[in-house]
């Protein structure tokens, strides 16, 4: 044992492999593991996708026999429970690993304490909560949504400096290198709400062509004016880029829809006397959905009411260093909030001609 143990430059290893994951392990978590032996590095993994091992799994397999008597710093808990694989906790035991440093408790009840308590059971000592924040940080959205029993929600908008939302002309408001941000945001996320009033003012496809990786992400739409049809190269991004669902207010139903496909659905709120209410009932669909962590692209009344019931979790505002005038674009928030919004945590950086302000918030959980 070091006379430094646990040593932080292993779970930083750790952290840095599990981010790897970022992306492609819905609805599982990202994780990382390093297996360590007499001060030095034996074996490493991280969870690559859904249906392949874990991060402890690759990292044992990874460090062979050598994983006897060794030291197993992990992100997160190690399951103790059959999925698509066996229990990570089952290798560990049978790997011969006699400690492992453990950064944050899973938050899924199916896991919570029991792979703990597992290790614990079989004499392989445990140490818990080792730099706790960073591993909490490594997949904020998974802890969010069990915690919170609703998806992590990211709130993004573009404005020029004096709060318009759309160049008058049509186009880009954003840089490049701002527009391939928002294509790995939404590579990271599971799914992509926006409003009808977005695709068509703004006819995005909302897939993710910019960024070095391509994956199918649900893209929500809410409806609550009744579109009978979108542009044809959004419907088109169907097949290839990811389910499409339109929800609208059941005093929609007797609209005729153009919009069909096998991956396009049309669903109806069971209740809607307010916007406010679509939300909730809109939130608690994605939870039963298992949708992790969700990317919000809009301005208007949609951003208003997500900051005005406390239901977010960031907000990114890219602000692009350009003067509009008149805009025909919604403002930023669709009308003015109840009270004052404070935040305490803010990065900033410039991206191109633009400057991208990052908050973190700390949004409300989701009642039953």
């Amino acid at each position: 044992m070091s006379k430094n143990f646990p040593e932080k430059k292993f779970m930083e290893l750790a952290i840095s492999l599990a981010r790897k994951s970022e992306g492609k392990t819905h609805p599982n978590p990202c994780v990382g593991a390093v297996i360590v032996k007499n001060g030095r590095i034996v074996g490493r993994g991280f969870y690559s996708g859904f249906g392949k091992d874990h991060a402890e799994v690759e990292a044992i397999k990874d460090a062979g026999s050598r994983s006897r008597g060794a030291d197993l710093y992990v992100t997160l808990e190690p399951c103790q429970i059959y999925g698509k694989t066996p229990p990570c906790t089952k290798a560990i035991i049978e790997s011969g690993i006699k400690r492992v440093i453990m950064g944050v408790r899973d938050p899924n009840p199916e896991v919570s304490g029991g792979g703990v308590e597992e290790l614990r059971k079989n004499k392989i000592e445990v140490y818990e909560n080792f730099m706790e924040n960073e591993c909490l940080n490594v997949d904020r959205p998974y802890h969010i949504f069990y915690r919170k029993k609703r998806p992590y929600i990211h709130l993004k908008w573009a404005q020029s400096l004096d709060g318009v939302t759309a160049l008058p002309d049509g186009g880009y408001l954003s840089s490049e290198k701002v527009l391939k941000r928002v294509h790995r945001q939404r590579f990271i996320s599971d799914a992509i709400l926006v409003t009808s009033g977005t695709i068509k003012r703004d006819r995005p496809k909302l897939n993710i062509r910019l960024f070095k990786k391509n994956k199918k992400i649900l893209r929500v739409v809410l409806d609550v004016k009744g579109v009978d049809s979108f542009p044809e190269e959004f419907l088109k991004t169907a097949e290839k880029d990811g389910e499409i669902i339109i929800l609208r207010p059941p005093s929609l139903k007797s609209i005729v829809s153009r919009i069909e496909g096998e991956n396009i659905k049309t669903l109806f709120f069971k209740s809607s006397r307010d916007y406010k209410e679509m939300i909730y009932e809109l939130l608690k669909y994605l939870r039963e959905r298992m949708i992790i962590s969700l990317y919000v692209e809009a301005v208007g009344n949609l951003s208003a009411v997500l900051i005005e019931e406390n239901l977010v979790d960031r907000i990114s505002v890219d602000v692009s260093l350009m003067l509009l005038g008149k805009g025909n674009a919604p403002p930023p928030l669709g009308f003015p909030l109840s009270k004052k919004v404070d935040f305490s945590d803010c990065r900033i950086e410039k991206a191109g001609r633009d400057v991208i302000f990052s908050l973190e918030v700390d949004g409300k959980c989701l009642l039953e």
